[in-house]
């Protein structure tokens, strides 16, 4: 142990305080008595405590300090245990506050969901009742906050169901169209959700029991319009495509 640190554990050292570790202890008690300076050094302060102590116990003690002491500092604890009391109080209620919340989030999120019939009603376009135009469509999923140009090439008399889907995550307007035991579904996709340049490069193609076909939009080069359709043509889903399908 060098001087510089036995001299900084001596303020540690004191007859009645227990506050150095035994090593330290032990360490500081060798250094003291083989370095005759910091040995003096901590002789002179111990002399000095033992006569500073000397001195404050011959000052007389008032009668009834003792228990005016007491009572003055009992009289100030009491405040302060009751804000301590209040301030846990407080963060008790808070905490229960947390759960209940947190309790009432988690029972409202898992209670059984109310079907919206109005709501799922009112994507559905009922055969016979309502055999909208292209402009008609468009206004349907304008008001729905989707922009969207419908193709004008189909046959509009076969359209049996228009609304929005979720295709890969993003709201898709779909046209499905009906030819007797056919259908050709239309997804109209924008170039903000996808990779139109690549799915045009497909252009058309044949899968397991359908085929389809990517074509743009001559109205707005934004959109493409991806018709998958079942059939040898898509022919009939056309405007006088029944008649051209015949011929």
């Amino acid at each position: 142990m060098d001087c510089r640190t036995a001299r900084f554990l001596l303020d540690f050292s004191r007859p009645l305080t227990k506050e150095l570790e035994e090593t330290e202890a032990e360490a500081l008690q060798d250094h003291l008595a083989d370095c005759s300076e910091c040995g003096a050094l901590a002789q002179a302060e111990r002399t000095a405590d033992h006569h500073l102590g000397q001195a404050m116990r011959g000052v007389p003690v008032p009668e009834g300090l003792h228990e005016r002491l007491l009572q003055r500092l009992d009289a100030e604890r009491r405040p302060r245990d009751r804000r301590r009391w209040l301030r846990r109080l407080a963060g008790l209620a808070a905490a229960a506050c947390l759960v209940l919340g947190v309790w009432g989030l988690v029972g409202w999120r898992n209670r059984p969901a109310r079907v919206d019939i109005d709501e799922l009603a009112s994507t559905m376009i009922v055969p016979g009742v309502s055999n909208p135009l292209p402009d008609g469509v468009e206004r349907f999923f304008q008001s729905r906050g989707v922009y969207t140009v419908a193709p004008t090439d189909l046959n509009y008399a076969q359209l049996r169901y228009y609304g929005l889907v979720q295709v890969q995550g993003k709201r898709v307007p779909l046209l499905l169209f009906m030819h007797e035991q056919d259908q050709a579904r239309v997804y109209i996709l924008s170039d903000k959700q996808f990779n139109l340049a690549d799915a045009l490069s497909k252009k058309q193609n044949a899968g397991s029991g359908y085929r389809y076909e990517v074509r743009p939009s001559p109205k707005d080069d934004h959109l493409a319009y991806l018709i998958i359709y079942t059939g040898d043509s898509l022919a009939p889903f056309l405007s006088g495509g029944e008649a051209r399908a015949a011929r």
